[in-house]
């Protein structure tokens, strides 16, 4: 991030752009667990706002949509598709499992969750918008990104959480 945002500064649509590109190329949710707990802010949500001011009230349909946009008017037709499949890959619910167990406070997994599943059908809406074709569409929602079988993983750190004072508040 530029020195200039980082301190508060003006922050800039192309900012957003290159840093959520350079997030997404080593993010992945499951890379997260209970000594490196996902947070609001190690998300790459990809919306225009500055990380510094960013809330997940932020992130909505409109957010999207507009980084989106931003995308789209930088970019070659091919570059912003794969973009946009990215995103999307990244962005489908199932792979976030194991990451969201990670986040103490219940609430605020919930909320993080749905905000996931809102940025995945943002990013669906736009790549229709695109003029997906329906059999092209099947196969991106059948396509599997996720490598392996995370469920004993999951219920592993799911168990961890059950563990310990139960009136301990986070």
């Amino acid at each position: 991030m530029n020195s200039v945002a980082a301190a508060g500064g003006a922050w800039f649509d192309m900012m957003a752009q290159a840093r959520i590109t350079s997030m997404i190329e080593d993010f992945s949710p499951s890379q997260f667990s209970l000594e490196v707990p996902l947070t609001v802010n190690s998300v790459p949500w990809p919306v225009l706002a500055n990380p510094l001011d960013l809330t997940l009230d932020m992130v909505n349909v409109d957010a999207v949509k507009a980084f989106c946009a931003n995308v789209e008017k930088y970019s070659s037709e091919a570059v912003y598709r794969e973009r946009l499949l990215r995103m999307w890959r990244l962005f489908r619910v199932e792979g976030w499992d194991l990451g969201l167990v990670s986040v103490i406070d219940e609430e605020l997994r919930g909320y993080m969750r749905d905000t996931v599943i809102v940025v995945c059908e943002a990013l669906a809406s736009v790549l229709r918008e695109c003029g997906w074709e329906e059999e092209e569409e099947h196969e991106m929602w059948d396509e599997d990104i996720f490598v392996g079988d995370e469920q004993e993983e999951i219920d592993e750190v799911a168990s961890e959480l059950e563990v310990g004072d139960e009136d301990e508040t986070y």
